[in-house]
């Protein structure tokens, strides 16, 4: 839960710097922090 939350916090303060560039890339699935740390687990 510690990392997944650390991937919240990094998209929102990539976001925060950089508008929504950060956001967009995720929701398109560019970046995947949550798919990347649920893989880890399994």
């Amino acid at each position: 839960f510690h990392a997944l939350r650390n991937g919240f916090v990094d998209i929102y303060q990539t976001t925060a710097e950089t508008g929504e560039d950060a956001l967009n890339l995720f929701l398109e699935g560019k970046l995947q922090p949550l798919e990347h740390y649920t893989r880890k687990k399994d």
